[in-house]
């Protein structure tokens, strides 16, 4: 089947001001964005009418529950799967997405989130999130094969935990928002390299934990120079860098504002095969 099938869904905003959105696509590309006028307006595309999503709607007042998946079916034929959504700006949304094969572009920068957990099994994600998120307190990306790509810069005043974990891919974070509860950044790398920048974040805690695990793939990290930061790093097979740190009693590195600041990074980086690198800017 050449000419691909389109499935257009308004979903009314009303009263809502809350949601719980689940999204699960077995194979293709899934796209989300804000903008919309009503609580959602989606697009489906797809190649065999099997592979309509099944949707399920309901509202209680001010709250709502979307849940969207393509149903199980065997297809022999050619597939191909797009799904389009935009979301209201205004409603806070509790956001999990499960991708079995595709790509997941997640660009939630206009949007207002409660919390984000992004599960794929095979294809890149690319998650951007910005503006006001006063209630967001975790995001959490697993990958098992393809790019991870975070990007957040806003005001985020609840969050407290940023964990991705990857199986296969290189994995880039860049924090440029502002992140006063942040409390916990964990990667788990298997194999890739791992790029963590938070050169451009404002932090608050004194109690900040920054671990990075890889097993094979090297490790970068970025931190900004007026933020006291404490280093701790191994490695099985090869080199550890640390510009602008140097070592204190006990073993660990710290930078030039260690104990001069009101937040503190505590890092603790591992990598059985790669070098490590650390700078600040």
């Amino acid at each position: 089947m050449s000419e691909l099938l389109r499935v257009e869904h308004v979903f009314p905003l009303g009263a809502i001001t809350r949601a719980e959105v689940g999204l699960r696509i077995a194979s293709g590309s899934l796209r989300i964005r804000g903008g919309a006028a009503e609580f959602c307006e989606a697009v489906f595309e797809h190649s065999h009418p099997e592979l309509e999503p099944e949707v399920t709607f309901e509202v209680d007042g001010d709250e709502a529950e979307l849940d969207i998946r393509q149903p199980s079916v065997s297809i022999r034929d050619y597939t191909k799967v797009s799904w389009d959504l935009a979301f209201n700006n205004d409603v806070a949304i509790d956001l999990e997405v499960s991708s079995a094969s595709g790509k997941v572009e997640l660009d939630l920068t206009e949007l207002r989130l409660i919390g984000v957990d992004v599960d794929s099994a095979s294809g890149a994600v690319n998650l951007r999130l910005g503006g006001q998120n006063p209630d967001l307190d975790e995001i959490t990306v697993e990958s098992a094969s393809g790019a991870v790509d975070v990007d957040l810069s806003g005001d985020f005043p609840a969050l407290e935990r940023l964990d991705v974990e990857s199986v296969s891919g290189k994995v880039r974070i860049a924090v440029a928002g502002a992140c006063p509860g942040l409390r916990r950044v964990a990667v788990d790398s298997k194999s890739g390299k791992v790029d963590v920048d938070l050169s451009g974040g404002d932090f608050a805690r004194d109690d900040l934990g920054i671990r990075i695990e890889s097993v094979a793939g090297r490790i970068d990290v970025t931190l900004p120079e007026d933020i006291g930061a404490s280093l701790q790093a191994n490695v099985l097979t090869g080199k550890i860098r640390a510009d602008g740190f140097e070592r204190r009693d006990g073993g660990r590195l710290v930078n030039s504002a260690f104990g001069a600041t009101r937040a503190t990074l505590w890092l603790n980086l591992s990598a059985v095969s790669g070098s490590i690198n650390v700078r600040t800017v």
